[in-house]
């Protein structure tokens, strides 16, 4: 998870109407001027754009969140996917004809990637039809198939959940009264 702080920082700026480093993410990209707007903040920022009117997303994070290869390991996966025909949605090159572009702050280096924008209605989880639910299940197995037959680029790796295990056990360990050191084990082992 982001840290908050830096979090709540550039959140404040966008509720200030200061678009601090974003227009220097997007010059990587051909965009419409003006076109991009602040989507939501979690684990990454994410902002809307668009390209000859068609709709693009801006995901970007810190360094410490997301690595340069850690995101090209995802590019590499998510066009594994597109090659074999699952439907998702298409990374876009940035000018310099790259996947991930990096910008330098005063807070660390961001990372940021491009996509398509998926069409379509957004739903609430309580509010999915059932026919969506059952299309959703579907389209999970397929998924899953499809991912039997990858073979991950070893120069590019993705964080596994043992990583993010691991990390949180680092980020506990500087507490002294803390149940979820203990929980933690425990889930390790039943997802091993």
């Amino acid at each position: 998870m982001m840290n908050v702080e830096i979090m709540r920082k550039y959140v404040q700026c966008f509720d200030d109407n200061e678009s601090f480093f974003v227009d220097d993410f997007i010059k990587h990209w051909d965009h419409d001027p003006n076109s991009h707007k602040m989507g939501r903040v979690s684990a990454n920022f994410i902002y809307f754009f668009t390209h000859n009117n068609e709709q693009r997303v801006l995901r970007f994070t810190l360094e410490a969140e997301r690595t340069e290869k850690q995101l090209l390991a995802e590019m590499d996966f998510i066009e594994f996917l597109r090659s074999v025909g699952i439907p998702i949605v298409k990374p876009i090159l940035s000018i310099q004809n790259k996947f991930v572009e990096s910008i330098e702050t005063e807070d660390g280096v961001f990372n940021g990637v491009v996509f398509e924008r998926a069409p379509g209605k957004h739903f609430e989880t309580d509010e999915l039809p059932e026919d969506k639910i059952f299309e959703l299940g579907k389209l999970t197995a397929e998924f899953h198939q499809a991912t039997l037959s990858f073979k991950p680029n070893p120069t590019n790796k993705r964080r596994t959940w043992e990583d993010e295990i691991k990390k949180a056990m680092e980020i506990l360990s500087k507490y002294e009264d803390s149940r979820l050191r203990e929980i933690l084990p425990r889930l390790e082992k039943k997802v091993a």
